[in-house]
């Protein structure tokens, strides 16, 4: 099919009723870590579709109602969701409560997300049923409660609906790192757009090999992996996302198992499997045939991805199959993409110009040095430009490697959120979209800092976060942690706060980690906060919630961990000599 073809999504997900090569493959990890398949030929994938169409529309749905997708299992998700499509419903694919967040904060998630959409009905599996009816306020709601064997049961023909460009295909809700979830309105066009740049900058052909692990209710896993296979009929293999979390390495059993081509990840899930493979398990991998290893939806960390090539190489990985990438769900996903077999690209730049004076030059030294990954050109359907935060009509772009708000326009881009015109305005300046990210461009190519609400400004000069959290990341029993400065006035500025996950207790040392901090970047952390494993509040991708950190310790209620009580007590023959 032409990469450049004028079809909707449901036009595209009816034409795969006439491929008879290639389809999906639903992987899971059998009890001795075997790999075992559910394979659905494209017929098939589309026969199940049309099914759950004709169940929905017997069940009451119709062209332009919400359906919640609450779905942990990755074949009915699918056909849930292009089911959704090829009637006209509007999907809202949410996220499930498997360990991903804390339950208190996944309810009232969910609730604020079914109530802002209206959704008529809400799709889970059975045995999610009863935890979803415990959410506070959620039993009040309006929407009829679906589960995929109440739908089966229901026998009904399909009745075909015209579906057009500009017709509303999906809702994203945001991930919601800095405010509270939003839904972005996806049209077909939108869709069709940029599927169809991802095609042609990756030169995707059916005999590629897509492998992912990405959660479809993301963008980067449903856009990436399953809207823009759809569209070129290229075979993919779906793995659960938590069989990722609890076996890393089956990810990459999958790709040389299938002799995967295509894969992407947050850095990092690189950085995570350099760490868990051993030797052995290198030793029965063999990936040269992956050709795209795509990085996004976080910053990209220059030390993931070198140490995952590093790991790897003997493998058969080449590390020019990185590719870095820039996206965000208001331009329903890739915003940029480097060209192909270009690798791991980024420049090392001088911290202090980078805060202080906002632009990009080369460091006076190594220790006031920061790498920043080239994140590549903007795709063919759209334009991005920096621009200065309060120019407002975005009428004067900056010069190159001069930092400044990342800014997009182009077919790509959401026609606004649901139900939502002030924030719907507030996205743009001009005709561009505002994306809250600040980084500068060279030669046309997209470097990105960091958050422009995230920035910690102390004595006129500014810190991104993700500087500090890579420099305490690992050190004195830290795993994860978040930076952020609390509310301050003009005559005193607020605190800049570590908020850190503890690991190791026994290693914790708040002293090592400020003076790690403030050898590196001249900056001192006010307070050091030790959490259990779990307590940052993170978005169902991953992402850090500073904000939602930061108001809890304002509200004093991000509680300590009890290092007394977690730190083991010494024996008397650990902590007395043997006399």
């Amino acid at each position: 099919m032409d990469i450049n073809d004028t079809r909707t999504l449901a036009e595209a997900i009816e034409d795969l009723a006439h491929y008879r090569d290639g389809g999906y493959r639903f992987l899971e990890a059998g009890p001795d870590g075997a790999i075992l398949e559910d394979y659905r030929p494209f017929p098939e994938v589309h026969r199940q579709a049309r099914q759950r169409a004709a169940s929905l529309q017997a069940a009451g749905l119709g062209k332009g109602d919400r359906l919640a997708i609450v779905m942990p299992d990755t074949e009915a998700f699918v056909s849930a969701f292009l089911g959704c499509v090829m009637a006209g419903i509007v999907p809202v694919p949410i996220f499930p409560p498997d360990g991903l967040v804390q339950l208190d904060r996944y309810g009232a998630t969910v609730a604020a997300i079914l109530g802002r959409c209206e959704a008529k009905a809400v799709l889970l599996s059975s045995r999610l049923e009863e935890a979803l009816l415990t959410i506070p306020g959620l039993p009040q709601l309006p929407f009829t409660l679906l589960t995929p064997e109440r739908l089966d049961a229901l026998e009904a023909d399909f009745s075909p609906v015209v579906i057009g460009p500009d017709d509303l295909a999906f809702l994203q809700f945001t991930s919601g790192s800095t405010a509270t979830p939003k839904g972005v309105r996806v049209s077909h066009r939108n869709i069709r757009a940029n599927t169809g740049s991802i095609r042609r900058a990756f030169a995707l052909t059916p005999n590629d090999v897509p492998v992912s692990w990405l959660p479809l209710f993301h963008d980067m896993g449903l856009i990436g992996f399953l809207l823009t296979t759809v569209y070129a009929t290229v075979s993919t293999r779906f793995i659960p996302t938590l069989s990722f979390l609890k076996r890393p390495d089956f990810w990459l059993r999958a790709m040389s198992h299938y002799r995967g081509t295509i894969a992407v990840a947050p850095s990092f899930a690189f950085g995570l499997v350099a760490r868990r493979l051993t030797d052995a398990q290198v030793a029965n991998l063999d990936l040269s045939t992956w050709r795209i290893a795509g990085s996004g939806a976080e910053p990209v960390r220059v030390g993931d991805l070198q140490a995952f090539a590093r790991r790897l190489e003997p493998a058969g990985f080449d590390q020019r199959a990185f590719l870095p990438m820039f996206g965000l769900a208001e331009a329903t996903l890739a915003v940029t993409i480097p060209p192909l077999a270009s690798g791991l690209r980024y420049q090392t730049v001088d911290r202090t110009a980078l805060g202080a004076e906002g632009v990009a030059r080369a460091p006076d030294s190594t220790a006031n040095a920061v790498d920043i990954v080239n994140c590549g050109p903007a795709i063919d359907c759209g334009q991005i430009a920096i621009f200065a935060p309060d120019d407002e009509a975005s009428r004067t772009p900056l010069p190159e490697r001069t930092v400044g708000e990342i800014r997009v326009r182009g077919e790509h881009l959401f026609d606004g959120y649901w139900d939502d015109p002030e924030a719907t305005a507030a996205a743009h300046a001009g005709d561009y979209l505002r994306t809250g990210d600040l980084g500068y461009l060279d030669q046309g190519e997209l470097y990105v800092c960091g958050r422009i609400k995230g920035l910690i400004i102390v004595n006129g000069r500014n810190f991104f976060p993700d500087d500090i959290e890579r420099i305490v990341f690992g050190k004195a029993g830290v795993r994860t942690a978040f930076a952020f400065q609390t509310s301050g006035s003009a005559d005193a500025p607020g605190k800049v706060v570590l908020a850190a996950e503890v690991v190791e207790p026994e290693r914790f040392d708040p002293g090592q980690l400020r003076h790690a901090v403030h050898a590196e970047l001249g900056l001192t952390l006010d307070d050091i906060v030790p959490l259990e494993k779990g307590r940052l509040p993170k978005t169902s991708s991953g992402k850090p919630r500073r904000q939602e950190a930061c108001r809890l310790y304002e509200s004093g209620k991000l509680r300590p961990l009890d290092l007394t009580a977690a730190r083991p007590t010494p024996s008397r023959t650990e902590s007395e000599p043997v006399t």
